[in-house]
């Protein structure tokens, strides 16, 4: 739940978020504090991003009222406000990071990361590809994703990653399937898969441009696979992502 009284900051908010492409459902954008108090009781939202002044209410004050009610969620407070006592306050309240304004979708993006291993480790929803920095795997495996990350949109074998991180092929592949829970290609396409998803969300390029960028130049073998890990096609995917965007900008209408 987004609760942010400013109407450009509020949508900015949600389209970042929106554009993550994992899953995460944006449930309500609040411009107030009595309608996040509504939405709040009805959603019991997992996590919140609040600015701290919303017109004649606090954006503390308001997360104080739902954790005095019991809700244990993740807080992510937004403000122009520098302010030590501010702080101070949203640490007391469970803060997860604090976010100065003018928020950069970077900065949104690697709170997400962390949200989404959290809710990993929980047993709730999130991708299977995390952010290799806070993965718990040796250090040669830790060099093949972070060479996977770095090199995607080429075409690459197992041995250039295995010689890259100084471990031999059946080691590394052993590697993926023992921390991974997969082997190395269903990773590989895993991970161009959600590379081309938020291509396809930030970006009007076509398919088989998209297809390129990733590294998987047949369009026809990209469109299959990216049915099999989400379920439907590029292209609509795409148009299901502009569609939910538009709803969620005209919750702030």
């Amino acid at each position: 739940m987004i609760i942010e009284d400013e109407e450009i900051a509020a949508a900015y908010c949600a389209k970042c978020i929106a554009s993550y492409g994992h899953d995460i459902n944006i449930v309500a954008v609040c411009r107030d504090g009595d309608t996040a108090r509504e939405k709040f009781s009805l959603l019991k939202p997992d996590v919140i991003f609040a600015d701290i002044r919303l017109g004649k209410d606090n954006g503390l004050d308001l997360i104080s009222e739902f954790r005095s009610e019991g809700w244990n969620g993740k807080l992510i407070i937004m403000s122009v406000y520098n302010n030590f006592d501010f702080v101070r306050r949203a640490i007391h309240l469970g803060v997860v990071d604090y976010l100065l304004k003018p928020v950069f979708k970077d900065d949104v993006f690697k709170i997400l990361d962390s949200l989404v291993l959290y809710f990993d480790k929980q047993g709730g929803p999130a991708s299977k590809i995390a952010d290799i920095n806070n993965l718990n795997v040796p250090q040669y495996l830790h060099k093949a994703l972070e060479f996977i990350s770095l090199n995607y949109g080429k075409k690459f074998s197992l041995k250039e990653i295995s010689d890259n991180s100084c471990v031999s092929g059946t080691y590394l592949s052993m590697a993926f399937s023992k921390y991974l829970g997969m082997t190395f290609v269903e990773y590989l396409n895993m991970y161009r898969i959600e590379i081309a998803k938020n291509i396809l969300m930030i970006s009007s390029v076509s398919i088989n441009q998209v297809a390129e960028q990733v590294g998987i130049p047949d369009v026809v073998y990209f469109s299959k696979l990216f049915k099999k890990y989400t379920g439907i096609t590029p292209g609509r995917y795409r148009t299901e992502f502009n569609s939910r965007t538009e709803e969620i900008e005209g919750l702030n209408d």
